[in-house]
């Protein structure tokens, strides 16, 4: 299971500290290679920053993952097995909830059979014993159903794009949209149409594979 980690760095070289449980993790990389694996105890990790803290090293990053190719980075390591495939990602407490949640979402749009086959195979691609849900970068509207239900539930979102809108979806799906790489073109032609409304539902009517169709309707 991945773990996360404050890093402390000195130059080419870090440490990472995961964040959570008795026993705690930590990792030496030089230059983004694994150097050196080991794991303390809670009560002796005052310590080890202290010493870390007197040979110079500097808090980085609050919350990292760390990659086989890269060393300690702030998106998921999955990125880089799938060369950016991901849109955006997020950690719910529960992945079945999470799941449950985006496809209730789902429910109210209005999918063709092929649509709706590409967002039940996208559901069921989700790992139970995963910490994450992800939306492929080739289905950018998976990306909004995610980013409304994550954005409801306060879970963290991350993405493989800097930028991502600070806003739900159904408060400004026009960000999103520009986010998204939707060409301005058809976000006019949709002007007359959308309509924003705060608490509303989100509806379909076009394919799955153009998320400049799916708008928010009260």
């Amino acid at each position: 299971m991945l773990k996360l980690y404050t890093v402390y760095q000195n130059g080419k070289r870090a440490c990472g500290v995961s964040v959570f449980g008795a026993i705690r993790h930590i990792v030496h990389t030089l230059d983004g290679r694994v150097e050196s694996a080991k794991d303390i105890a809670l009560e002796a990790l005052g310590t080890h920053i202290g010493d870390l803290l007197r040979q110079g090293y500097k808090p980085v990053l609050d919350v990292a993952f760390l990659s086989e190719k890269s060393g300690f980075q702030t998106r998921h390591p999955d990125f880089d097995a799938c060369d950016g495939k991901y849109t955006v990602y997020c950690k719910p407490s529960d992945i079945a909830q999470a799941v449950k949640e985006i496809e209730t979402l789902a429910s109210a749009m209005s999918f063709q059979q092929p649509q709706r086959k590409a967002l039940m195979d996208w559901l069921r691609t989700q790992d139970m014993n995963s910490e994450f849900v992800v939306a492929d970068k080739a289905e950018p509207v998976f990306a909004i159903l995610l980013a409304e239900v994550a954005t409801r539930n306060g879970w963290a979102l991350h993405s493989s794009s800097d930028g991502i809108p600070a806003v739900v979806p159904s408060a400004d799906i026009q960000s999103w949209f520009r986010w998204l790489s939707i060409p301005q073109e058809k976000m006019l032609t949709l002007k007359s149409a959308l309509a924003m409304k705060s608490g509303g539902t989100l509806n379909a009517d076009a394919s799955v594979h153009d998320p400049a169709s799916f708008f928010f309707l009260g």
